[in-house]
């Protein structure tokens, strides 16, 4: 054996050794770093909740303002009642380490719901006095219709106090919905911010974040510094707090005093992403005004891509004047071009707008030449402070809200699948109603039936007893009469098998109720509500509600399928599967033939399509209002529902909810007189046959009771008591549900919840009415949103 190889086997042993005693001695350091702060009693039992508090890896602590030294009373009096503001410290990799739970958590944290709507306010540079002080002013003062005479000094103290009661409308109506504002810079060198964060309610219900990422300004090393003092694993009671000094004169990154929750991000990556998140998942809405900085330019433009509402308070500062300008000259030539261009053929095109005259910044000329194809000239105001009124600016606002949250449409491609959709699902209503007004006559002719026949069999009868009374049937009267009382009661006999089976009128309410909810799904469908809501403007979110309406209609219809054997009308299971009709032959063929609809012709934007029911146009004779979007009260335009566009709940109560309270009211009243009527036939009819006995007219008694017969089976065939009770019903919740609408704020109006209350709702009493006048018939149940 070579000694050598002996040596160095030895050897490569004893390292091996002394690696594995140096990975145990890492593996028990390892455990003891782990142990340890389990077992250290850095804080007294009652402090700490329990072990957990340890493996969380938030922390949470207390914010301290005080006066500085020497501050006047009437300054110290300026900080808020409530010193103290809570912060929540996210490590980083946090977010990674989380990812879909970290929203939750950090809310949790804070001890905030999820808010309904986020009030956005861009970087601005100076504080608050220094704006009100150099930005403020009316640069075209000469041609202002008010501030024409005015010195600059007179006017800034004008705008200053025009704009913080503009600015006091908005949080006050944000207030009311539960909305929070965040600040693109909540440090207190951003005087717009500070200014926002004083206009909210003083209740102290309002929510103003700030998210604050380290390392993003000189002064973090030292309040990261005095965090990491203070703060404490969530779950544990801080025991101290970090102080900052208040002076409204500092103008540095430190943390706005008038915020009132903190959101403390050791990144700066992961506060945006954060703050990403939070906007996709609620949406927001822009107030810009002040000395914005480029970089907030920039975010103003962003928001118009992503289809925001955004308010520019003019005369604040000079880039708000150059966005302003910016505003007017897309909307005036947007409004030329609409003019010149049927609206079929220019819909969700980017058409090219020239540049602004006398324009020379870069950034201006850049957002003009990279403008969205999708915007939508409703969703930027330009209000005027001295011109607007907070309760002008509060609707302008609700309608920007509307125009880009309430009812999202997307681009040409987005449009034409739904009205693809809604198409189709006019034809199968269409459909169902033609068969429904069939089955009705055939009910009808059934129950005429049995109650003349009836009515005939019971005379025959009585008169061939009368007159031909135990003689033998001979000559042709008296054998047809004879014949007659015996052929009618087995003919009567048949028809009352019919019509206690009760088949034409299963029948009749099948498709009559399936015509009612095709109808309710289509209404549905149109504002939005519910499992049609759209959550986002992406094509991704916009495709899902027409998916669930496409379901939903076949649903409905495939419930008829039983019905439509006897008609020899049977559409195919999977005609709505496929996202790509390949044979649109036989069921569209189908649909069409039957309606008579006339065959349309694909356009150049959606060659894949098949025909589909025709779509009204917009007349290009009809002159369009004037472009008065940037004026302070803008013309209210007419609304003419032409069975396609998306409703808004105002527009709902006004073509569905009013429709159906006068419609109902109208058939109550005849109802009404008609059952009286029969009431009062059916009491001198029975008084008649009293009469008739009296006189000796024993004979005639059964053809009068006949009489009386037919009219209560008429009556009961009618329901007319019973409708009568459901129709008042339906007027006087339809009634409630209007008014409880009208009680609502303007703000309360554009949360989701409450417009999907009232539509579906006011849906589920319309068909719910309609299902008890069939005696409960469905096609099929809605399950409920």
């Amino acid at each position: 054996m070579n000694p050598s190889s002996e040596k160095e086997r030895s050897k490569k042993q004893v390292d091996v050794n002394e690696e594995s005693l140096d990975f145990d001695l890492n593996l028990q350091c390892l455990d003891d770093l782990y142990v340890k702060p389990k077992t250290m009693e850095i804080y007294d039992t009652g402090d700490v909740a329990h072990e957990a508090d340890f493996s969380n890896p938030l922390s949470h602590g207390v914010v301290r303002f005080i006066p500085s030294a020497g501050l006047p009373a009437h300054v110290r009096n300026q900080l808020p009642s409530k010193n103290d503001r809570k912060f929540v410290y996210v490590p980083v990799g946090y977010l990674r380490r989380e990812r879909g739970a970290y929203m939750d958590q950090i809310l949790a944290a804070l001890g905030l719901p999820l808010p309904n709507i986020v009030v956005v306010t861009p970087e601005t540079a100076g504080s608050a006095e220094e704006q009100r002080a150099e930005s403020y002013g009316v640069s075209d003062a000469a041609s202002h219709p008010i501030a024409s005479e005015w010195s600059e000094g007179h006017c800034r103290e004008v705008l200053a106090a025009k704009i913080g009661g503009l600015l006091s409308a908005v949080m006050e109506s944000s207030a009311e919905v539960g909305a929070w504002v965040l600040p693109d810079c909540p440090r207190r060198r951003n005087g717009a911010a500070t200014t926002v964060c004083e206009a909210l309610p003083a209740d102290g219900k309002c929510v103003a974040l700030g998210l604050i990422g380290l390392d993003e300004e000189a002064e973090d090393v030292e309040f990261e510094a005095a965090l990491r003092e203070a703060m404490v694993p969530v779950g544990s009671p801080a025991k101290s707090a970090v102080r900052l000094s208040f002076d409204p004169n500092l103008s540095d990154g430190a943390p706005l005093p008038q915020l009132t929750h903190l959101l403390i991000f050791e990144s700066p990556e992961e506060k945006t992403i954060f703050r990403n998140k939070l906007l996709d998942l609620v949406p927001d809405f822009m107030v810009a005004f002040g000395n914005v900085t480029r970089e907030a330019m920039k975010n103003i433009f962003e928001s118009v891509k992503a289809g925001s509402p955004i308010v520019l308070i003019q005369h604040s500062g000079p880039n708000i004047i150059k966005m302003s300008k910016m505003f007017r000259h897309i909307n005036s030539h947007l409004h030329l071009s609409n003019d010149a261009d049927p609206p079929q053929n220019s819909a969700g095109r980017a058409k090219s707008i020239p540049p602004l005259p006398g324009e020379d910044d870069d950034l201006i000329r850049l957002f003009i030449n990279t403008w969205p194809a999708g915007y939508n000239r409703e969703s930027v105001v330009l209000a005027d402070p001295l011109l607007t009124t907070g309760a002008k600016l509060q609707k302008r606002l609700l309608d920007a809200i509307s125009a880009c949250f309430d009812l999202k449409t997307g681009g040409a491609d987005a449009r034409a699948v739904r009205r693809r959709a809604l198409g189709y699902a006019w034809a199968f209503h269409a459909t169902a109603d033609a068969h429904s007004r069939q089955k009705k006559g055939s009910t009808e002719n059934l129950h005429v039936q049995f109650v003349v026949f009836t009515l005939l069999s019971i005379v025959s009868s009585v008169i061939y007893s009368k007159i031909y009374s135990g003689t033998s049937p001979t000559g042709a009267i008296q054998t047809t009469i004879y014949v007659s009382t015996i052929l009618l009661p087995l003919y009567v006999t048949s028809l009352k098998q019919d019509v206690d089976k009760g088949t034409a009128m299963a029948n009749w309410g099948a498709f009559k109720v399936a015509s009612f909810q095709i109808y309710s799904e289509i209404l549905k469908f149109r504002t939005q509500s519910g499992r049609y809501r759209v959550e986002e403007k992406t094509e991704i979110a916009l495709q899902k509600p027409v998916e669930a309406f496409t379901l939903r209609i076949k649903e409905i219809w495939m419930s008829l399928k039983p019905f439509l054997h006897e008609d020899s009308i049977m559409l195919p299971e999977d005609f709505w599967n496929n996202s790509e009709i390949s044979d649109v032959s036989s069921p569209v063929t189908i649909v069409s033939n039957l309606l008579e609809l006339p065959r349309v012709p694909p356009d150049e934007t959606t060659p894949i399509l098949p025909p589909c029911p025709p779509i009204p146009v917009s007349d290009p004779s009809r002159k369009s209002p004037p472009d008065d979007f940037d004026d302070e009260d803008p013309p209210e335009v007419e609304f003419v529902d032409d069975n396609y566009s998306p409703l808004k709940a105002d527009d709902y109560i006004a073509c569905r909810m009013q429709v159906q309270m006068q419609a109902k009211a109208d058939r109550l009243e005849k109802m009404v007189a008609r059952n009286n009527l029969l009431g009062r036939a059916i009491k001198i009819i029975t008084i008649f046959s009293g009469g008739c006995a009296a006189m000796s007219l024993q004979w005639f008694v059964p053809i009068i009771l006949a009489v009386t017969a037919a009219l209560g089976t008429a009556q009961d065939y009618r329901k007319y008591p019973h409708r009568i009770e459901k129709g008042n019903d339906m007027v006087v919740r339809l009634n409630e549900m209007k008014l409880w609408w009208m009680g609502l704020s303007m703000y309360e109006k554009q949360l989701p919840q409450n417009k999907d209350n009232l539509i579906l709702t006011s849906e589920r009493i319309i068909v719910s009415e309609l299902q008890s006048s069939y005696g409960g018939q469905s096609s099929s149940e809605s399950k409920d949103d």
